[in-house]
Formats: C-alpha cells, sequence, structure tokens
C-alpha cells in the first residue's frame, strides 16, 4: 500500500546515502513528504517507537500533550492531555500493542490503555513516583522545560521497560530511580489488540474507532 510504499522509499534513500562516497554524512529526511510534522505548544521532552508498528510512536510535551504519532503524518492521531504542568518521559508497553506511559514534571506516571472503551482518552492508572523530599539540583529552564514542579517535586524525566520482562519498569525522578511491578491487565497481550493497532493507522476519526472496537472495559 501507499504508506508501506513511502517508508521503503524513505529507508532506500538512506541506504543510498549512506553507500555513497562520504556516506557517513548522512542528509536526514522526514517521512512526512511536502510537510513538516505538527508543533507542540513547547518543548518535545521525549519520543517513544511502538515496538509493535514501525509507523507509530507517542510523544511528551513540554505542553502537557501526549501525542500518538503516524510518522507517515504530518498531524497526530490522537492527542491527550494528562497533565497540565507538561510531560517529560513516554514508553510504550512491550508488551501489551496499546498500552503506553507518561511522567509528568509533577512526579507522577500515567498509564493509557487504547483497547479500555470507557477510559479512552483519561488514564487508566497512575503512580506518585516521586516526593518533596527529594532534591534534584536542576535548575528550572522557561516554559516547557521545567524539571520539577512548583512545590518542588521532582519530574519524572526517564521511563524504561524491561523488554525481556514486560511487567517491570523503572522510572526516575530527580535522584529517585524506583522500579515497578506492573499488574497483569497492563502487561498481558488480549486477542485482537495487535489488529486494532494496525487498523487505527487507515482510520480518520481515530477515538470512533476505539470505542467501536474497544476490547476491554475499565
Amino acid at each position: 500500500d501507499m504508506n508501506e510504499a513511502s517508508l521503503w522509499d524513505f529507508a532506500a534513500k538512506l541506504a543510498a546515502a549512506a553507500a555513497a562516497p562520504g556516506g557517513n554524512k548522512l542528509e536526514l529526511q522526514t517521512a512526512v513528504k511536502d510537510a513538516d510534522y505538527e508543533q507542540l505548544a513547547a518543548t518535545a521532552n521525549a519520543l517513544s517507537a511502538c515496538p509493535h508498528h514501525r509507523q507509530l510512536a507517542v510523544a511528551a510535551g513540554g505542553d502537557g500533550t501526549l501525542r500518538v504519532l503516524d510518522v507517515l503524518r504530518a498531524a497526530p492521531l490522537l492527542v491527550l492531555e494528562p497533565s497540565a504542568g507538561g510531560l517529560l518521559s513516554a514508553a510504550w508497553s512491550p508488551s501489551r500493542p496499546l498500552v503506553f506511559a507518561a511522567g509528568s514534571v509533577d512526579g507522577v506516571l500515567y498509564f493509557y490503555d487504547l483497547a479500555a472503551k470507557q477510559r479512552l482518552i483519561q488514564p487508566v492508572a497512575q503512580l506518585q513516583v516521586a516526593s518533596s523530599s527529594s532534591s534534584t539540583g536542576l535548575p528550572q529552564q522557561g516554559r516547557g522545560s521545567r524539571s520539577s514542579s512548583a512545590d518542588g517535586v521532582p519530574g519524572v524525566n526517564v521511563l524504561a521497560y524491561n523488554s525481556v520482562v514486560p511487567s517491570t519498569l523503572a522510572a526516575a525522578a530527580g535522584d529517585q530511580i524506583k522500579v515497578f511491578k506492573l499488574p497483569d491487565w497492563l502487561v498481558e497481550s488480549r486477542h485482537g489488540e495487535a489488529k486494532l493497532l494496525k487498523r487505527m493507522l487507515d482510520s480518520e476519526d481515530l477515538l470512533g474507532l476505539l470505542k467501536k472496537q474497544a476490547i476491554v472495559a475499565q
């Protein structure tokens, strides 16, 4: 299909550039033809590629938005707003195709499950990773780049799933590092979940599709 052809064309151009004389200096190109990706209202602080489909990614922004991206579209497929204070990190689950997480400047970790019909645009779970007792020593740098909340709670600036044991998620906030064991419902893939993920790419009304096809109800 057209998306598949565009990806192969993009990959072929990069391979040709690498093979050319002086190919160690690559001219990177966007996969979106004749356009740039839609900008955030503040800094883009984190990107996490979807491990279940090469065309998808999730972006965390200093404007508080979490964006589900199709790399072949300029506009995001879905924009979520878990935190007004801003987001610093993001990670896509290695075992659940429709689950991803984001960490905020307020020290909170948010989980989204696009298979949860009743909570499509709201987090299905959240954890307070950090407390105000931590001292980061990091300066605040302006809008969209804060590393902590106004009351001194350090933001969750790093998230990392264990790809071998996907029930394990590590998070760092300031000088605090925590490792969480996630419940089964955030880890075990459901029947039809991967198929629904692929259908997302062809939908012009992603929320409508997810509401009709939701696999689980929270």
